[in-house]
């Protein structure tokens, strides 16, 4: 049918194939045949046809300094623009030590690919709302010619080149009624962190759309079932480019780091109910209340359940004294240079702040402040904490902080 076809109208068609279940789209002088959710509208076959009209090879690309300039980034952007000039690979991951610019590389891949005429929308997935206002300022800054919008703050444009969202957001939109995107609305598909929530319900987004897809992470994820590499069609612990932390710190592109373990007596060994206070002998009921098996009285409490299932006062001043004795300094020795605590929960978050406030008082209520997923303004704390110079100068997170947060100037 198709050479039929082009042999009437002198140009080779896209080829779809079902069984009214299944779905297969073959565009034969390109790609091998693959499985689709659906067939693609008009307006999206139109442009896949535009697209294929104006698409250069890959082989010889320039790489525009402006944007990455280091060696080991413009291999990266050349290993995944072989993969995808293979003809074979439709996915490419790239595993890079965080802080070594994946965000960098991956807007230069853009760069690339939209100037070789291989892609004309994208669609960058995050799974947190911080992550996706960070990316779509650095594309803003690097790209500024390219149309973008953040989903999360407004759905209503939905037709700029450049779409930036959570899975969840994403996920609503192609769910509902209106099926605000079709399948193939987007030419890549850009999954940020991507060891996390590929495997969970918002895999089904990757099963949605047909497009070409980059991963990015930092920590490749190997198990049964839960494989970054089987997701992207990789051997285990063969990415199409790597860039370990090792290699970045001998390259001097990061600062190693060193740990020192500052565990008190009461972690190490934990505590006995006797020995707490009223406060915490409070807490500690409260939280074993349903358990009949324990007698109050003499119990004692495991060092790794402190923090977790009872919050010492007693270990967060402690630990706070000691950070602002012997935390790293800056300016000369005169001030705590930029610091991010985790905390094993909200609450004992919160108790952070509030003995540190109580502690601390002469330094103000903005020196040290709380932020995490279960704090209003939380994308303007940070946003703040990022500000060289500017307050907070400690961040108590539980989640938030983990990943993402690009804040040179912590110590």
């Amino acid at each position: 049918y198709a050479d039929l076809l082009e042999k009437k109208f002198g140009r080779r068609p896209i080829i779809f194939l079902t069984n009214g279940f299944d779905t297969h789209m073959w565009n034969d002088r390109y790609y091998p045949e693959r499985v689709v959710s659906g067939v693609y509208s008009k307006r999206d076959l139109l442009k896949e046809f535009n697209k294929l009209d104006s698409r250069s090879s890959l082989k010889n690309i320039l790489i525009r300094e402006a944007i990455t300039n280091r060696y080991y980034q413009k291999e990266a952007i050349k290993a995944i623009c072989q993969a995808f000039d293979s003809g074979n690979r439709r996915k490419a991951l790239l595993v890079m030590a965080t802080g070594s610019g994946k965000t960098r590389v991956v807007i230069s891949l853009v760069d690339v690919l939209f100037r070789y005429g291989w892609i004309k929308n994208v669609l960058f997935l995050a799974d947190r709302t911080s992550l996706v206002v960070q990316a779509k300022r650095a594309f803003s800054n690097l790209l500024p010619d390219l149309s973008i919008t953040n989903l999360c703050e407004d759905k209503s444009n939905c037709t700029a080149r450049g779409v930036f969202s959570t899975y969840q957001t994403m996920i609503n939109l192609v769910n509902d009624d209106t099926r605000e995107f079709g399948i193939g609305r987007f030419d890549l598909i850009i999954i940020d962190e991507a060891h996390r929530s590929i495997f969970k319900k918002y895999g089904a987004l990757f099963n949605y759309f047909d497009a070409l897809m980059i991963g990015l992470t930092a920590t490749p994820r190997c198990e049964e079932n839960k494989s970054t590499y089987d997701t992207f069609q990789l051997e285990n612990g063969k990415p199409d480019f790597a860039y370990e932390l090792e290699a970045a710190i001998q390259d001097k592109y990061l600062v190693g780091f060193s740990v020192e373990d500052k565990t008190t007596d009461k972690m190490r060994r934990g505590i006995r109910y006797d020995d707490l206070t009223e406060e915490e002998k409070a807490s500690f009921e409260d939280t074993f209340a349903d358990d009949d098996s324990i007698d109050f009285t003499g119990t004692e409490i495991e060092g790794t359940k402190l923090g977790k299932s009872i919050i010492n006062l007693g270990t967060i001043d402690a630990m706070l004294n000691d950070l602002m004795k012997n935390g790293l300094k800056v300016d000369g020795g005169d001030a705590l240079g930029k610091t991010i605590i985790f905390a094993a929960s909200h609450i004992q978050a919160e108790k952070i702040v509030e003995r540190f406030q109580k502690i601390y008082p002469k330094l103000g209520m903005d020196f040290c402040k709380l932020i995490d997923s279960h704090v209003e303004g939380n994308l303007t704390l940070i946003e703040q904490f990022e500000v060289r110079g500017g307050m907070p100068q400690i961040a108590v997170s539980v989640d938030m902080m983990d990943t993402g947060i690009d804040v040179p100037e912590i110590v």
